[in-house]
């Protein structure tokens, strides 16, 4: 009685790419045992489409009205598969669920040498195995989707075969729990909550949609074609699921590793004096510059009444648009609980970084309150850029982990429907918090903390970025550069350099700008150019990575336009001690 989907075939062509291939589907799987000791009625798949999916459900009801409901959707426009599993408990008691579950399969894969990929949290490294029978690879994150404790993973896995690929897709702000095992000719796979990630009681009445696995099947021996494919297909679900402004490559400001929480009216001032030939498209006041989390307003200590507004007003004169970095799930205890939240004090979390309270999402109006807040900002200094930040979980809750990563996610779906021409930045603590749902639902990542600078800090920009792209588009990979004046001004190859670690995906500048000297300026402004030409060719997602690997005498990228007209290259020294050679052919180029 589990669901199962039989087969993935291409209509056109009637070519097979998986089919299921497990005996007996049982339901251990996807039911909890403390659950499943009660008669189980299953009915048979019914169609429920909507405007974006063709889709099928199929109920599972256990005495006491108890129900699991599988959800099956295919992309109305390309082979995206959206799987996912919901709760109800439609009886007189509460019901407890152990751990929960999100989907599991066996599937057998068309095509020979199976392969697994999948990459580490935060640093991307990539890992890639042969899929081998009944040998098991545990992939997990704890309390956010991409966390590096306890040895997390992104949530993105690519099983291969040498004209198939199959693209694995998490849309889950918590922590998950993935066993994948080989198969004959394919992979078994259990996508689950582990009981740390579920903590869920249903009340009578109550009903709760767990994760969606997003699974893209391509049929293609090319892994750049099959990537960009995969790509453009998420680009379009993102449109029509979320709308907010299409993917462009801005290159933009921000003051936080300058002088951090020490930014203030003189140095701002300072900036906004200094920006112009730059040419910014966004200037971002990050953390630091307000009273309180919880009171959004400019710090009095910091800033005379009126100036914040005047210096964003006169950014917009000088030709980019404000951005602004807030922590709205925090609450700073001297701060009066604003309206529509609740403070979690069960057992309460404190984050003295941002001397704030994280609230209860479950039992606050979220939603709400984020759009007012979001609101205020834009009526007040006209931000076209949002910045979200800091953690968004903890360990122990009055509600449990599920449901507030559900909360939080609905929260967030409501402003960016509220607002589809903000320009929105999920860092959540530095990438600790990237999943299919943060990069469909806004327009980049900030993908890794680090303020260094200098040469560890190209490298590290560079592989960050190269092996992050495997997995996210280009305009989703956000890197900066550090207090470029803190280095050999009159090193022009270096500020190079520098300025290209960052150019992969979007390229921002974090500086006290009048530091920079005229000559360091003018090879950053020339770069500015350079970037925004090359720009043009990433929007296809078409491109070759040369991967920065021990021993490389170079690393990099080759982008192509679709049309295979136009190619860009963005190559850096990697592990050669002088000038590097790296053969590069552009066989994608039309031979015209």
């Amino acid at each position: 009685g589990a669901p199962r989907l039989l087969s993935c075939r291409n209509v056109e062509s009637g070519e097979e790419l998986f089919c299921d291939t497990e005996p007996e589907a049982g339901l251990d799987n996807w039911i909890p045992a403390s659950l499943m000791n009660k008669p189980v009625k299953i009915r048979g798949w019914q169609r429920n489409d909507d405007q974006n999916f063709l889709r099928a459900e199929s109920v599972c009801e256990l005495t006491g009205g108890i129900t699991f409901t599988w959800i099956s959707e295919l992309d109305r426009e390309s082979s995206l598969i959206r799987l996912s599993v919901k709760l109800s408990n439609q009886g007189s008691q509460p019901v407890t669920a152990d751990w929960f579950p999100a989907w599991s399969g066996a599937w057998s894969v068309t095509g020979a040498a199976c392969t697994l990929q999948y990459r580490e949290a935060l640093s991307f490294t990539p890992h890639k195995i042969a899929l081998q029978n009944n040998s098991t690879t545990t992939l997990s994150s704890r309390l956010h989707s991409s966390d590096a404790i306890e040895n997390g993973k992104n949530p993105y896995w690519i099983v291969a075969t040498d004209n198939t690929r199959l693209y694995f897709a998490l849309d889950w702000c918590g922590g998950w729990k993935a066993e994948l095992k080989g198969v004959p000719g394919g992979v078994s796979y259990r996508l689950f909550l582990p009981e740390n990630e579920t903590q869920l009681t249903l009340a009578p009445g109550e009903s709760i949609t767990g994760p969606a696995l997003m699974v893209t099947p391509v049929f293609s021996n090319d892994e750049a074609e099959s990537r960009a494919e995969w790509m453009k297909i998420r680009e379009s679900l993102a449109a029509r699921i979320y709308s907010g402004p299409k993917p462009t490559f801005p290159f933009g400001w921000n003051h936080w590793y300058t002088v951090r929480f020490n930014v203030d009216e003189n140095y701002l001032a300072r900036q906004v004096e200094a920006m112009t030939s730059y040419g910014f498209d966004y200037f971002i006041v990050d953390a630091g510059w307000y009273k309180a989390c919880g009171d959004w307003t400019p710090h009095p200590d910091k800033f005379s009444h009126g100036v914040f507004g005047e210096l964003m007003e006169k950014v917009q004169i000088n030709g980019a648009k404000p951005g602004i970095w807030t922590c709205p799930q925090f609450v700073d205890p001297a701060v009066p609980t604003p309206p529509h939240l609740v403070i979690e004090d069960k057992p309460g979390f404190h984050r003295s970084f941002i001397n704030g309270k994280l609230i209860d999402y479950v039992r606050s109006d979220f939603g709400k309150y984020l759009v007012q807040h979001i609101g205020e900002l834009r009526k007040d200094y006209k931000i076209g850029w949002w910045k979200y930040d800091q953690d968004f979980f903890t360990a122990e809750t009055r509600n449990g982990e599920m449901k507030n990563v559900v909360a939080l996610q609905e929260a967030l779906t409501t402003v960016r429907k509220a607002y589809p021409d903000l320009y929105i930045e999920s860092c959540q603590s530095g990438g600790r918090m990237l999943n299919e749902f943060t990069v469909l639902s806004s327009q980049t990542q900030w993908i890794r903390d680090g303020g260094r600078t200098g040469i560890g800090h190209v490298r590290s920009n560079f592989a960050e970025a190269l092996q992050s792209m495997e997995i996210l588009p280009p305009w989703a990979v956000n890197r900066w550069i550090n207090r470029p004046n803190e280095n050999d001004q009159d090193n022009d190859e270096f500020t190079r350099m520098y300025c290209r670690s960052a150019m992969a995906g979007i390229w921002g500048l974090v500086a006290d700008l009048p530091l920079i000297g005229d000559r360091q300026r003018t090879v950053i402004v020339k770069e500015v150019e350079r970037y925004r030409k090359l720009n043009h060719l990433k929007k296809d997602c078409l491109y070759d990575i040369v991967s920065p690997e021990e021993g490389n005498p170079a690393a990099g990228v080759v982008f192509y336009n679709a049309e295979k007209t136009s190619a860009g290259l963005l190559f850096l020294r990697w592990d050669e001690k002088e000038a590097f050679k790296l053969p590069v052919a552009m066989n994608r180029i039309q031979p015209d």
